[in-house]
Formats: C-alpha cells, sequence, structure tokens
C-alpha cells in the first residue's frame, strides 16, 4: 500500500495513554518504554499521526503478537484519550 499526500510525524506526546481504549476496553499500556509495572497490555514502540488528515498510527505487541492500532479524528492533544478500534495484524 503506498500512501500518497500524508505527511507523517512521530508520535511522542502519546507516552501516557492511560485514557485510551482499546475496541472499548480499558488495557495498560507501555509507551514506548515508559511503564509504571511489568503488567501492561499493550506495548507500543512507534507511533505517528498525521495531523492535517487527523490520524495516528500506533505499531506494537498484544501478547506478544505484532499489532497495528489506527486512530482517526485525533490530534497530538487528544490521541492519549481516543478508543483505538482496530486490531490488525493478528
Amino acid at each position: 500500500m503506498r500512501l500518497t499526500g500524508q505527511h507523517f510525524e512521530a508520535l511522542h506526546e502519546a507516552i501516557h495513554m492511560d485514557g485510551a481504549t482499546l475496541d472499548g476496553e480499558k488495557v495498560k499500556w507501555n509507551m514506548m518504554g515508559v511503564v509504571g509495572s511489568n503488567d501492561y497490555e499493550v506495548m507500543v514502540v512507534e507511533a505517528y499521526l498525521d495531523a492535517t488528515k487527523k490520524e495516528a498510527f500506533l505499531f506494537g505487541y498484544e501478547d506478544g503478537e505484532p499489532i497495528v492500532l489506527h486512530a482517526t479524528n485525533v490530534t497530538r492533544e487528544t490521541v492519549a484519550k481516543s478508543c483505538l478500534p482496530s486490531r490488525e495484524g493478528r
């Protein structure tokens, strides 16, 4: 898949995802190694935002399996509290 007309920036602000949900369920996050304990459910290793199209892609692991999370209608300020509906790559 080739993405044209999009400009993705690294999303470092998403480090504290305490308010974000995965398919409507609250989960414990490890964002790029920032974690209070080892009982996290989702580990994100990279995250990118297209501010113009208001979408973010988070790449990581859930239960040891790779996943791609896609958030729409988000900004740098709102992604940390977003509902991430996609569980791709399982």
